[in-house]
């Protein structure tokens, strides 16, 4: 109390503080630190205003950081560990489900006509297999939109490592169980499996919408190099499942064998995801800048060993958060809404000039041309041009141009009306794919960066979060988009 009330009449002083220095069992437990990240810490000086209350009034001392965040004496991110789980984990949050999409002649088989023979064709398509892909994007957008809003309203009541390991779990449980029913014999209740994988396909988005939101918003407390180093992970799952999709073609595994090769390779990759994520939970650099996010204020009426110290900074609103937002959201808004609007829908219907009845053409020239262009794209955000946030967005908005491009290419089949193709060479499509994929790489990435850099520490999860939303947003947008183009072309 003497210490305190002669404080009480001393000028404001900073009082160095360096993470060597403080004790661990002075550190927040990283449990409680990666689900409550409500604080107020200036980004620009790493420093942390408290008040000290003292009766009838409280000055404000402040508290420097000197190496929490990574630099000086704190904690390194040693051999980039964080950095390469970081995308690993964003190889995880994706590769599950791109084994899933790419099983559709697994569907296929399960849906065929087994009133006509036993053949993979069957007697004709029959309306399950006409509708499944319908279905499937109906079933897997709108609860990830749902899902991912509902990520980003509650990282501030429920923990972060609750939300991202239920998402796991969840995920984990749905794949085992879809790879059981490879073995199970569903021709005599093909109705009834049908809409048990579309059960599953949602409980699937409801998980990777958890898993992705969380892996965003924690990325976000950390540099951007982070957030980059994950969705880097995402579109290396897009490569990895196209080259096992081709090399699936070119062993002639039977549509049963490659569904119980996804299905299970999905299991797994996300059983590592989640030994992967407890051992970045872990690492000293990442507990001690969860740490550094956290909120701590003092009891208004008396200082306590439980009392919390309340940071600098205040808790960004929605609306204030939307306005910080906006031109990195709408960015990645565009950049998603306009890729899924075409890909895969449209550009898996194009079929080879030369040969019409090619195997390999749309898995090289649409799946893998494509994957590994937007792989590139991301590798290459570090330049971070354009500057301008605006311009940015604008840039996102052009990518508009390569619709009528995509549409000039040979896809089939083709209404009386539709226009005759523009392109007669096959080498059109995977020059425009592989455009139209570094674009969407480099955009998208420099987006969610710009997003993660438009928040302060104490923000930085709810920012994250939000725009992982928006992401997902486009996705269901374009997803949508690319059933008018399948229609009326």
């Amino acid at each position: 109390p003497c210490a305190m009330l002669k404080r009480r009449h001393q000028p404001e002083q900073p009082l160095p503080v360096n993470c060597d220095e403080v004790d661990d069992s002075e550190q927040l437990d990283s449990d409680e630190a990666i689900g409550n990240t409500d604080n107020n810490v200036d980004a620009s000086d790493n420093s942390v205003t408290t008040p000290l209350l003292n009766g009838a009034g409280s000055e404000s001392v402040h508290l420097y950081y000197s190496g929490c965040a990574g630099g000086g004496r704190g904690s390194q991110d040693s051999f980039n560990a964080a950095l390469f789980l970081f995308f690993f984990l964003g190889i995880g949050s994706l590769l599950p489900w791109n084994f899933f999409t790419t099983a559709k002649g697994y569907f296929n088989f399960k849906l065929r006509n087994v009133s006509a023979d036993s053949t993979e064709d069957g007697g004709g398509t029959t309306y399950l297999q006409l509708t499944f892909e319908n279905y499937l994007a109906v079933f897997s957008n709108l609860p990830n939109i749902v899902f991912t809003l509902a990520n980003a309203a509650v990282t501030k009541r429920i923990g972060q490592a609750t939300r991202l390991l239920a998402g796991l779990c969840l995920m984990i449980a749905v794949f085992a169980a879809t790879a059981a029913f490879v073995c199970v014999d569903t021709d005599d209740y093909q109705t009834a499996f049908f809409w048990c994988t579309m059960a599953s396909v949602m409980a699937v988005n409801i998980g990777a919408a958890l898993v992705q939101g969380s892996l965003f918003g924690l990325a976000a407390m950390f540099t951007h190099k982070y957030v980059t180093a994950l969705m880097q992970g995402q579109a290396s799952g897009g490569v990895t499942a196209a080259l096992v999709y081709i090399a699936s073609l070119s062993l002639g595994s039977g549509a049963l064998s490659a569904g119980l090769v996804y299905f299970v390779s999905a299991t797994c990759v996300l059983l590592l995801c989640l030994l992967a994520y407890l051992a970045l939970r872990r690492l000293p650099f990442v507990r001690e800048q969860v740490n550094r996010s956290q909120s701590i204020s003092y009891d208004s009426s008396l200082p306590s060993a439980g009392s919390s110290l309340s940071l600098s900074g205040q808790p960004a609103t929605w609306r204030r958060a939307l306005s910080d937002l906006a031109w990195p959201a709408l960015s990645v808004f565009m950049v998603f809404a306009v890729s899924l609007s075409l890909y895969p829908a449209l550009l898996s219907s194009v079929s080879s000039v030369a040969r019409p009845d090619s195997l390999y053409f749309v898995p090289l020239a649409c799946f893998l041309a494509f994957n590994a262009a937007d792989l590139l794209g991301r590798c290459f955000v570090s330049f971070s041009l354009p500057s301008s946030n605006r311009l940015l967005a604008g840039l996102a908005l052009l990518r508009l141009v390569f619709v009528p491009l995509f549409l000039a290419c040979n896809y089939q089949p083709r209404r009386q009306w539709a226009i005759p193709p523009a392109f007669t060479s096959d080498a059109a499509l995977p020059i425009l794919v592989s455009l139209f994929g570094l674009s969407n790489g480099y955009l998208g990435a420099l987006s969610m960066t710009r997003g993660a850099a438009a928040a302060e520490i104490q923000n930085a999860e709810l920012y994250g979060a939000l725009m992982s939303f928006f992401l997902t947003l486009g996705l269901g947008t374009g997803s949508a988009a690319s059933f008018v183009f399948t229609t009326l072309l």
